[in-house]
């Protein structure tokens, strides 16, 4: 691992001080700090995302890397030692019950992301707290690349746009979209890739519908009604085979379209 810093849930391991490092384990001794987390999972979505609970992944990413004081940072030796205060709010922040975002800084992983949490101990020298040693569990077998938000126009009926999958997992994608009517009618999507069809019947010129997490809304207080009547159910997906990734998207209706979904990349840590 060549970086020095680390992003959890929108903090700096750099904001507290520390730095990602390396221990000569002369003379040094690894202490359990407590709150060891038993991360039991369940799987979803063929495996690939783990949620916490209590088919093909049966391994989600896990490492393990020392933190300590940047003697940057720091005024003299004494100041390198952790107090009790300071493993305390490092604990606090790393040692969680929930899978959160994980970013190492490294221009190498500068687009791509985990989601996990830590169990901790503490290295110890002649009686002082020189470091800590991370656990860090993550919930996928891979990481994530940030959201892409692709934004298009179809400007008459049964226009088209491609969308390019760059994920590395063969298979389909869960995408966010947001998609605004340029006139009234049965709204009906078509997925070149695998013949999928998303259908919403009922739409109005100017209304707004958008489909996330499994749930479909719409800007229409009449139409939200009675929504769940009129959409099929087949939310939209971005998918790659081995040989191709375009996704070719056509819409019954001239819409603006906002997309998002976050291709899946093969890296480790």
């Amino acid at each position: 691992m060549r970086a020095t810093d680390f992003e959890y849930d929108g903090l700096y391991l750099s904001d507290f001080g520390c730095m990602i490092c390396t221990f000569d384990e002369n003379n040094i001794e690894n202490i359990a700090a407590g709150s060891q987390i038993t991360f039991n999972k369940t799987q979803t979505q063929r495996g690939q995302l783990h949620m916490l609970a209590s088919t093909s992944y049966d391994d989600c990413i896990e490492t393990e890397f020392s933190i300590c004081k940047n003697p940057c940072t720091w005024n003299n030796n004494e100041d390198l030692y952790f107090t009790l205060q300071e493993q305390r709010e490092l604990t606090r922040w790393l040692n969680r019950h929930q899978f959160l975002k994980f970013k190492l800084i490294d221009d190498e992983y500068s687009d791509l992301y985990f989601e996990g949490s830590f169990n901790i101990e503490k290295i110890e020298l002649h009686g002082n707290v020189i470091g800590m040693h991370l656990f860090l569990t993550t919930n996928r077998p891979f990481a994530l690349r940030e959201t892409q938000i692709i934004t298009f126009d179809i400007s008459a009926p049964d226009g088209q746009y491609t969308i390019y999958d760059t994920s590395d997992e063969i298979g389909s994608s869960c995408a966010e979209v947001e998609i605004t009517c340029r006139q009234s009618g049965d709204l009906i999507i078509t997925n070149s890739l695998d013949q999928r069809t998303t259908e919403i019947k009922g739409c109005t010129e100017g209304e707004i519908i958008t489909l996330k997490d499994l749930i479909i809304e719409s800007s229409s207080a009449s139409h939200q009604e009675t929504i769940m009547n009129d959409f099929n159910f087949h939310f939209i997906q971005i998918t790659n085979s081995y040989k191709t990734r375009a996704n070719t998207l056509t819409f019954s209706l001239p819409c603006s379209v906002v997309l998002k979904y976050n291709p899946s990349m093969k890296v480790g840590i």
